[in-house]
């Protein structure tokens, strides 16, 4: 069974959460490894499998081997982690695939038309939304600190300000006591 894109980015999203069940360690790929990758792809349909990094094998070779050992499909080599995909039709609950036009509406012509984006909430679009302010204007309508008079910047956070002064070599300001109210 061959893959297609969108198929393959599909199992990566589904694969995102997983941890890896199967790690190929300083043995390599042995027998007993790919039975154990074997029964995880009976089970999950869906793996990700570790190389670590006292593993001699490289990843590509490993892939390789991991592909023919289980006749799985390969889905992705991301760093040292491999994903590998094989369909159980004995499984109860199968993954899915998202239909091929899921993503298009129906219309009544021969090529679908893509669904328009759906607008945000509580936002309009750009063009019935008030005219823009110039540069340096603040809206009355948002609320926040507001820019310094000289530069038309919001000023820095006090720890900003500390972490400027760290960078060019400068010690922090030291804190000041309480001021004192009479």
């Amino acid at each position: 069974m061959l893959l297609t894109p969108k198929q393959r980015k599909h199992l990566e999203a589904l694969a995102h959460d997983l941890e890896a069940v199967v790690r190929i360690g300083k043995g390599g790929i042995t027998p007993a490894l790919l039975a154990t990758a074997r029964e995880a792809l009976q089970a999950r349909e869906l793996i990700k499998v570790k190389i670590l990094d006292n593993a001699e094998i490289e990843r590509e070779e490993a892939a390789a081997a991991l592909v023919r050992g289980t006749r799985a499909e390969l889905v992705r080599v991301i760093g040292r982690v491999i994903i590998l995909y094989r369909p159980n039709p004995d499984k109860k609950h199968r993954i899915e695939f998202p239909a091929p036009g899921a993503a298009r509406a129906e219309t009544g012509d021969s090529e679908a038309a893509p669904l328009a984006r759906p607008a945000r909430a509580g936002r309009s679009s750009r063009a019935s939304s008030a005219p823009r302010s110039r540069v340096g204007e603040k809206p009355a309508s948002k609320k926040g600190p507001s820019p310094s008079r000289s530069t038309g910047r919001k000023s820095p956070s006090p720890s900003a300000r500390t972490l400027t002064r760290r960078a060019i070599g400068r010690p922090p300001r030291p804190s000041r006591p309480p001021r004192r109210r009479g």
